[in-house]
């Protein structure tokens, strides 16, 4: 962290500002790795439990109607 504040504190160097956009660059592409992997994690968890409550659902209405014709 002191690095950093020293780098603010005093400027940046071309280097310097090339390092940082590198770094941000990065951080870009991770970010954008890591939000598709969750993002697709999170609809496919999302399909499975509709599939879950929808079959519940539909399985309690044939409980239901099967009573009704006993």
């Amino acid at each position: 962290m002191g690095k950093i504040r020293d780098i603010l504190s005093a400027g940046m160097t071309a280097s310097e500002r090339k390092e940082v956009q590198q770094a941000l660059r990065q951080l870009s592409e991770l970010h954008g790795k890591l939000s598709a992997t969750y993002t697709l994690a999170d609809n496919l968890e999302h399909i499975t439990d509709g599939r879950t409550a929808a079959a519940k659902l539909i399985k309690s209405e044939i409980e239901s109607l099967q009573l009704e014709i006993q």
